[in-house]
């Protein structure tokens, strides 16, 4: 009875299976490997002019962060002694203060920070061209 039935399932799936061995055509390897590659070399450029895009942005808030404190390291708050009899003619009024040294030390660190993302850029940018330039 076991081999009645057995053999009945056969018969029956056998058409299912050549249906879906039909469907199932396989890719040849070379292709699908020369499609990977394409769509990695595709993800990579996006990726690569994405990485450029938010450089240069990067670029604008430095060179703007680097001429507000510029500018802030020349216009001292507090402004400067005017007082002609004063030793202390053209220095700064909030000299001794300590929140006014925490300014100045505050300046010249993002200055300084500012200054370096902006040459380090130039640094990279100058860099990749070269070696563009040599491949």
């Amino acid at each position: 009875m076991a081999d009645v039935v057995v053999g009945y399932m056969i018969d029956t799936l056998r058409p299912m299976m050549s249906v879906t061995r039909r469907m199932m055509v396989p890719i040849p390897e070379a292709e699908s490997d020369r499609n990977d590659r394409e769509e990695k070399a595709k993800r990579d450029e996006r990726m690569v002019e994405n990485i450029m895009k938010v450089a240069q942005i990067h670029l604008v808030v430095a060179a703007l962060l680097m001429t507000v404190t510029f500018t802030a390291g020349f216009t001292l708050p507090g402004g400067f002694e005017s007082d002609t009899n004063s030793p202390n003619k053209g220095m700064a009024i909030l000299l001794r203060r300590t929140t006014f040294c925490a300014f100045v030390i505050s300046d010249v660190i993002a200055f300084a920070c500012s200054t370096a993302a902006v040459f380090t850029n130039f640094l990279m940018a100058t860099k990749s061209i070269s070696s563009a330039t040599t491949e």
